[in-house]
């Protein structure tokens, strides 16, 4: 099935092209056109789903990743979740704070500069962002050990791949390429591309650090003199800096390698919030499409026929409860949201009501936040919903 989709998808292509070059290249898509899109899409994501439940090696590729978090422990008490989440955690401050020292160095350097003034400015850099770089080293240095983790996830993410037969790759930013970093020229190989659901932190962490490497070089040696030909400033910063869904992945997850974790968890237990996660991805990035009422039965139908008998046939955890309200921060619309990359009310009200199921004998501060954030929704103005209120009442009353 998987194989017939990646043919249609090839098909759709092909005819598409045509229609740009015998026309222009701004056509508009007819409505057949978009209803046929949407059903592909949402045929494919229930096969993806289908896939994650009987495809075995998919849970033990994610399995070998959590076995991984917990044997850098070097304990033997505890369970393996339990002590993969300790190693999470602290990942996920390595990373956290890599990325912002990353970013406020990345803003140094895109700024204007005389080409004249380069290496004073570089020195300029080093000591005004002095805390900044002390940071990166720091979390560099003690990376060492993640260099396990990083090959078990590329691993998983080939081995998704191959499991759905490269429908992943037709999805919106699902598979990307690790852009080319010169800086890495002659080290290590590194991998064609990734997911950024899955992402090895080591080689991350090393790609965004190496801009204290380029800058030591450029003080030190002198920008003219250096071995390395920088065409400009920007070009000492990370790429995954300016890639929109890592920007996206950091600034929407408050604890990526956590929240990575329970993704793992849900891969081994059938991935069944992973192929929600997708499903709203997808969403998201179709524009006015999934607004248009013609959707309206295709997408309502989806979501529904991902989340039947999944009480029956998924091992839950409490993973799964902190990852339903990690997504639920991507489907409630934010204010930075435009039009085109908002979820439709009736998915939205779909979502609420399965999450209120899932959560309305369970308490925690994940309950709460999810409480918090619907609060936040129900009382937006323009977006009412009677869904959210009884929603709210309902996880309100089962926490008093």
């Amino acid at each position: 099935m998987a194989q017939v989709l990646i043919y249609l998808s090839d098909v759709r292509t092909i005819r598409d092209a045509k229609i740009r070059d015998a026309h222009t290249r701004e056509a508009p898509t007819s409505e057949l056109d978009s209803t046929s899109s949407i059903r592909w899409t949402c045929m494919s994501i229930i096969v993806v789903r289908r896939v994650l439940q009987t495809f075995d090696e998919v849970g033990s590729a994610a399995d070998c990743v959590i076995k991984g978090l917990a044997k850098v422990r070097g304990v033997t008490e505890g369970s393996k979740d339990e002590n993969a989440a300790k190693t999470a955690r602290t990942l996920n401050e390595y990373l956290k704070t890599s990325w912002n020292s990353a970013a406020s160095l990345h803003q140094e350097l895109i700024r204007d500069v005389d080409p004249d003034n380069v290496e004073d400015r570089v020195r300029t850099i080093m000591q005004e962002k002095k805390s900044d770089i002390t940071t990166l080293d720091d979390t560099w240095n003690v990376c060492g050990w993640a260099e396990e983790t990083d090959e078990a996830i590329v691993k998983l993410a080939q081995t998704l791949r191959e499991a759905t037969s490269g429908v992943l790759d037709r999805f919106h930013g699902a598979v990307l390429p690790w852009k080319r970093d010169s800086r890495l020229e002659g080290t290590q190989p590194t991998p064609s591309f990734f997911m950024p659901q899955f992402i090895p932190p080591r080689l991350l962490i090393q790609r965004l650090w190496l801009c204290v490497s380029a800058l030591r070089d450029v003080s030190s040696i002198g920008w003219g003199a250096s071995a390395q030909k920088w065409k400009k400033l920007t070009d000492l910063s990370a790429p995954e800096l300016t890639i929109p869904e890592m920007r996206n992945f950091i600034a929407e997850t408050r604890t990526p390698m956590e929240t990575q974790l329970w993704r793992l968890q849900d891969l081994r237990s059938g991935g069944f919030v992973y192929s929600l996660e997708l499903f709203i991805q997808v969403i998201k990035s179709s524009g006015k499409a999934a607004l248009r009422e013609s959707s309206r039965e295709l997408y309502g139908g989806t979501f529904l026929a991902i989340t039947r008998r999944w009480w029956d046939e998924y091992e839950r955890g409490i993973w799964t409860e902190r990852l339903l309200v990690d997504l639920l921060r991507r489907v409630l619309p934010s204010r930075e949201d435009s039009s085109s990359d908002q979820i439709p009310t009736y998915i939205i009200d779909h979502f609420l009501t399965f999450l209120a199921d899932v959560l309305a004998t369970k308490s925690g501060s994940h309950v709460r936040d999810a409480i918090s954030q619907i609060k936040i929704y129900s009382e937006r103005p323009g977006y009412p919903s009677e869904v959210a209120s009884e929603v709210l009442s309902r996880l309100e009353l089962a926490g008093t």
